[in-house]
């Protein structure tokens, strides 16, 4: 029983200090000893029962004064490291960093509001697309429910949150005179045979970046695509830098792609490159050998391909300037992948053999992406009828038998 400096008894746990101010002390639902105080006995009182009451009611949390950042660092480290293969690991940090961080990362984890988090989401939501924000969103209700399992919040303020942003992401794909001014200017280029191999394949850049010699396949025209390099920097001292290889996401991405002549005589040419170039200067036994390499013989960044393809349209650029004709169109090396596919349309291949050129997981995803490309090709095959339509209809009919 406390007492106050008179010595008059105050009431379990409740005292006075020397400073003259009250304090309460009880033991909360973790085992911990918690201490309120007040300028007077009434206000100590007061202060206990409220902070009875959310114990009682399993509304305090372990630690109040964890911030965000310092949860996101636990999160990953025990949650997401052990389970994730690197390229998604590699989306979760850069969502962090990049969206989540710097808005609500010093924050403790259990001050922030859901009017916070929609304030945030709805920020980024005028100027990222639809889906963007809502893989940033699926993120921090992923933080915060493992957080509510770790009472260090009681609510998860990222749930039923209604997202906006853009509704279509537009498909940037090579038009024909794209691509012919592409390659024109690309030739002779340290990486002419990976656009080659990319624009003819469609596979993506870090299975390009992956690829082996050991995966191509002279004697059937194939490539085996099995494997994704993802490169990783460092934000932490502890954090992990440098390449890895990993498997796709999706058993549908483990696949084998024919190689027309043009993409072979590209692999055979690249095969005569890296013969020219220095010693390996990476882990081949890790890595393997790789087919797409930089001038000095080491892994293939994902940055270094989008400049070399920014180099090459910049001077298609300057001179489609200097004829004043409409300038090429900024990509990435993605967009290889989208012509590729476009390229397949209009030569009339049926959507289900382009998903599996694509490593698609289900047909429904290739008729997504690709919508106004399928467009586009009806209206063409639609002209293709109207003309056997009109030949049937120019023939020379039956003569009626008298």
């Amino acid at each position: 029983m406390g007492k106050d400096l008179k010595g008059k008894e105050l009431g379990k746990g409740i005292s006075q200090r020397k400073d003259g101010r009250y304090q309460a002390r009880f033991t909360d639902r973790f085992g911990k000893r918690r201490c309120v105080y007040g300028i007077t006995l009434k206000e100590v009182k007061n202060a206990l029962m409220s902070e009875v009451v959310d114990n009682y009611s399993k509304n305090n949390v372990v630690d109040s004064s964890m911030t965000l950042d310092q949860w996101y660092e636990k999160w990953m480290r025990v949650y997401k490291e052990p389970v994730l293969k690197p390229s998604t690991i590699r989306i979760y940090i850069r969502t962090y960093h990049c969206y989540i961080k710097p808005v609500l990362g010093r924050l403790p984890l259990s001050s922030i509001t859901k009017l916070m988090v929609t304030d945030l989401l709805n920020g980024l939501g005028k100027r990222l697309h639809k889906s963007t924000v809502n893989n940033i969103r699926t993120v921090l209700c992923d933080l915060f429910s493992y957080a509510m399992d770790n009472d260090l919040c009681t609510k998860n303020p990222a749930k039923g949150i209604k997202i906006i942003g853009t509704d279509k992401r537009k498909i940037v794909t090579l038009s024909r005179e794209d691509q012919r001014d592409f390659f024109f200017m690309a030739k002779g280029c340290f990486y002419y045979n990976l656009y080659v191999v990319a624009v003819n394949t469609g596979l993506r850049s870090g299975e390009l970046r992956a690829l082996t010699l050991d995966d191509i396949d002279f004697e059937n025209n194939t490539i085996n695509v099995t494997k994704t390099l993802t490169y990783f920097r460092k934000s932490s001292k502890d954090d992990f830098l440098g390449y890895k290889i990993s498997i796709p996401k999706t058993k549908s991405s483990i696949r084998t792609v024919p190689m027309n002549s043009i993409c072979r005589k590209a692999i055979e040419d690249q095969v005569q490159q890296l013969n020219t170039l220095p010693p390996i200067d990476y882990d081949s036994d890790v890595l393997g050998k790789l087919l797409f390499v930089t001038r000095n013989n080491r892994p293939l960044m994902d940055e270094v391909l989008g400049s070399s393809i920014r180099t090459v349209r910049n001077n298609v650029n300057k001179i489609r300037a200097s004829q004043n004709q409409p300038l090429m169109p900024k990509f990435s090396a993605h967009t290889f992948r989208h012509t590729f596919a476009t390229r397949c349309f209009e030569a009339g291949i049926p959507p289900k053999t382009v998903q599996s050129y694509l490593g698609h997981t289900n047909i429904q995803m290739t008729m997504d992406i690709y919508t106004e490309v399928l467009s586009d090709k009806k209206m063409s095959d639609i002209k293709l009828l109207e003309s056997t339509m009109n030949d049937i209809n120019t023939c020379r009919a039956f003569q009626k038998i008298s």
